[in-house]
């Protein structure tokens, strides 16, 4: 479909978009951050340091693909969306967050997320501020729903199989914090 059908009739979805775009990568920021988690018990355990990693989510429209010149190409998305997006991530240190996620995002997904609102950013160039929200993990109704037979993935397992101790008393700590902060 033609950019101008897009602009005309804002229904009209491509058959490559993904209506589940949004919750796909707020599960995925989710299960990143669990695995991210016992890996930093496993860094401050073995060598002493810490590991911080945060994350912005954003959505809206942006160009993604191979841009650049003859020269040089570059696969890569631009667009005010993911400017936003990078700018949440660096949020995530004054706020002491893990993941970020703008407003926008949150009308997708609050109904299959777990979202606390945090605080109205403005970002560097922009004159209005973003709502922001910290996206604090799925609602297990929804998941359990999205993931329906589904299993242990065998990659868990295999990471599982070969995981260091440290790293399994990482894992222990996260889901018992869990399961103090949400009931479940």
């Amino acid at each position: 479909r033609s950019f101008r059908q897009l602009l005309v009739d804002p229904d009209v979805v491509e058959e490559r978009d993904d209506p589940g775009h949004a919750w796909k990568c707020c599960y995925a920021a989710v299960e990143q951050q669990q695995d991210i988690e016992p890996f930093q018990f496993f860094i401050k355990a073995r060598y002493g340091a810490d590991v911080h990693v945060g994350m912005g989510i954003n959505s809206g429209y942006v160009s993604a693909g191979n841009m650049g010149s003859d020269k040089k190409m570059q696969y890569t998305v631009m667009g005010d969306a993911v400017n936003m997006s990078a700018r949440f991530r660096p949020a995530n240190n004054i706020y002491d967050t893990r993941i970020i996620a703008g407003e926008p995002t949150f009308f997708i997904v609050k109904d299959v997320m777990e979202l606390r609102l945090l605080d109205k950013l403005l970002a560097k160039g922009k004159t209005k501020p973003v709502t922001i929200f910290e996206i604090q993990g799925w609602k297990p109704e929804a998941y359990m729903g999205f993931k329906k037979d589904a299993g242990v993935p065998a990659s868990v397992l295999a990471r599982w199989s070969e995981c260091p101790s440290e790293k399994i008393f990482g894992y222990h700590r996260f889901w018992h914090r869990k399961e103090k902060d949400f009931s479940h």
